[in-house]
């Protein structure tokens, strides 16, 4: 008997969190993960901490291009739920998450936290492999281990409203506590955009706050909204609802029909928006689908929610029950997740099943790809572990938020795409025309993105091992095309349109502020055998957009080719005689020839150019200037490129 009232106390005490009831003390043996917020109930400020980072910091890795890191500013500041100040004087790099939303934080900003309490972090969608070294905080929930925390040493730590405000004290000599407390999904956007600004990274948190509100929009504007939706959680005999006024109840009701309003604390109601509930009351209403997570933690470990009330003969008199709409949902991200990467996360898991002929069920949808070579590729589930033979994957990978299990390429290693973590990207062996395949075989993917003209004939010797998209980009337009086919591929259509809304926002405000006054001109090879890009070639191309370019493209039985590039002569060059000149160096293992400029000067023709004499000869990256292809790639181009066609226009 014991044992029974001590299981539904706990569950009590975690619908009382779930239901915001900050006042509750909670039971220092017991470590459930609370699911909302509760109700912060500290008292003001009276102090105002100054963190001043001793530890080295943690390298932040940089998915987003960035030409330097953030500088260091004279004074950062941040202010809480509670409203405690917290300054520092340097920006804090070394985050202690102590709460689910910190990790999601710190996932949407492209970095890593130096320590984690909370089982959301292993979920692959956040960091993949990398949380599996994650160290970690022992103790409980609410009282986490402060030996661990200090171990961590952290410039900053995360905490959540109402569980862990009594912390702050005994926090003070480790590290300041920013307390959070997300009951709306604004909330949860706000608490992304003051991180991000603190720590350096504005843009990335922008990003990410316009990718989820993008996604719910999309939802929001194709839902027909004719069904209706309950979030349930607890056990069956004290279990609880999302009213519309909970984080994940309210961004529900943006979408769907969720006849379930907050009722007056004073009728039964919580701040956080979750009330207990009946079946009675679940019954008088009758939603069409119903979401049911199931609370368990170390030492507490129950059937299913769904089981648990099938023991009521309520349950079976359910329209969701007798159509099979219960639907089993993870209770870490649908209710302590509560950032934009979570919230996002749990549209994408509801709506197919709310609107199954609207969104598809990507479950069961088989998935097709059709290559440059027409090959259709189909896949009965997602591809989620890509090799690559070719630049343009890792480009793509790093515009969708992912990571390559394989490369066969130089591009990878370039900070602007993974940031360190290309360190530890597996390598691909033997030569970028014939590449290893027991590599690639060990790297277990699912698909390999390859290269037109050079892969091809890899198609049947990769057969056993995945299928071979072969790419084939010759304009940004391409680029474009393979990014968003993959990405939905790979279920992030959403990351796909947002790398490409990027890349053409910054091609038009190029476009639109160049002068356009002045003549350049791509060229590679040696000094004797070189050759140029025309307009007509990719990197030409774009070229072409934002500055002049007068390479005009021949017709391939007059020495052109279907890539747009052409052997040319100084002779050439200088009857056009360009501004600027960009000029990349081709090498490889066992070939490292001068850079380019340097073998021209031998020839005499070479000095007589305009843009050797005035010094606009830049010596620029094969890799990322021919080699790259993707759209990340050419916005790097452009970034290059423009300050030094137009230095007055766009600085240097």
């Amino acid at each position: 008997m014991y044992a029974i009232v001590r299981k539904y106390a706990i569950v009590g005490l975690v619908l009382l969190l779930l239901a915001g009831c900050a006042t509750a003390t909670p039971t220092p043996t017991a470590t459930p993960q609370p699911a909302d917020t509760p109700t912060p109930t500290a008292a003001p400020p009276t102090a105002t901490p100054t963190a001043v980072p001793t530890a080295t910091p943690q390298p932040a890795d940089t998915p987003t291009p960035a030409a330097t890191p953030p500088a260091a500013t004279p004074s950062v500041s941040l202010t809480d739920s509670t409203g405690e100040l917290l300054t520092f004087t340097e920006r804090p790099v070394r985050v202690a998450c102590l709460t689910e939303i910190c990790p999601d934080i710190m996932a949407e900003l492209g970095l890593e936290p130096v320590a984690v309490n909370d089982p959301l972090s292993s979920d692959p969608r956040f960091f993949g492999s990398r949380a599996d070294g994650f160290r970690v905080i022992g103790g409980s929930f609410f009282e986490p281990s402060l030996e661990d925390i200090a171990a961590a040493q952290p410039d900053l730590v995360i905490g959540l409203g109402g569980v862990h405000d009594g912390l702050r004290d005994a926090l003070r000599p480790i590290a300041p506590l920013y307390i959070v407390n997300p009951v709306t999904y604004e909330d949860s956007i706000s608490y992304l955009k003051e991180v991000g600004a603190a720590m350096g990274r504005p843009e990335e948190a922008e990003e990410a706050a316009q990718r989820f509100l993008s996604k719910l929009e999309d939802y929001r504007a194709r839902s027909p909204k004719d069904r209706t939706a309950l979030v349930m959680y607890g056990s069956d005999v004290n279990f609880g609802i999302d009213t519309e006024g909970a984080l994940t109840g309210g961004l529900l009701a943006e979408v769907t029909g969720y006849p379930w309003p907050k009722p007056p604390p004073d009728e039964g109601g919580h701040a956080s928006g979750g009330m207990q509930f009946s079946l009675e009351g679940v019954l008088s209403v009758d939603p069409d689908v119903i979401f049911v997570q199931t609370i368990a933690f170390p030492g507490f470990e129950p059937p299913p929610l769904a089981e648990q009330l099938a023991v009521n003969p309520l349950w079976g008199e359910l329209a969701a029950v007798k159509n099979d709409e219960v639907h089993q949902v993870s209770f870490g991200l649908w209710s302590t997740g509560r950032g934009t990467r979570s919230l996002g996360l749990v549209l994408d898991e509801a709506m197919p099943l709310i609107y199954p002929d609207v969104f598809g069920d990507p479950a069961s949808r088989t998935i097709s790809l059709t290559d440059s070579t027409g090959e259709r590729l189909t896949f009965t589930e997602r591809p989620v572990r890509v090799a690559c033979l070719t630049e343009i994957c890792p480009d793509i990978m790093a515009e969708l938020g992912l990571e390559p299990v394989a490369v066969n390429d130089p591009l990878s290693s370039d900070p602007r795409f993974f940031g360190s973590r290309a360190d530890g990207f597996r390598v691909i062996g033997g030569s970028f025309f014939e590449p290893s395949l027991e590599d690639i075989a060990a790297a277990q993917p699912d698909l390999v993105i390859g290269l037109g003209g050079v892969h091809d004939g890899l198609r049947d010797a990769l057969r056993p091992i995945a299928p071979l998209y072969i790419v084939n980009p010759v304009t940004y337009e391409d680029s474009i095309r393979y990014l968003k086919e993959v990405g939905a591929a790979m279920g992030r259509p959403a990351e796909a349109e947002e790398a490409a809304q990027r890349f053409l926002g910054k091609l038009e405000d190029y476009r639109a502020r160049s002068p356009k006054d002045r003549t350049a001109l791509v060229m590679y090879g040696s000094d004797v055998n070189f050759g140029i890009d025309t307009e007509g070639a990719l990197t030409g191309g774009l070229l072409a957009e934002v500055t002049d370019y007068p390479w005009s493209k021949p017709p391939p039985d007059e020495g052109g080719h279907a890539s747009g590039g052409m052997q040319f002569s100084l002779e050439g060059v200088l009857s056009i005689d360009p501004d600027v000149i960009f000029v990349q160096t081709i090498a490889f293992p066992g070939f490292e020839p001068p850079p380019l400029a340097e073998q021209l000067a031998a020839n005499p023709l070479w000095g007589e150019l305009a843009a050797v004499k005035n010094d606009e000869v830049h010596q620029v990256s094969f890799g990322l200037w021919s080699t790259g292809r993707g759209t990340r790639s050419l916005g790097l181009v452009l970034d290059e490129a423009m300050p030094l066609l137009y230095p007055d226009v766009f600085g240097n």
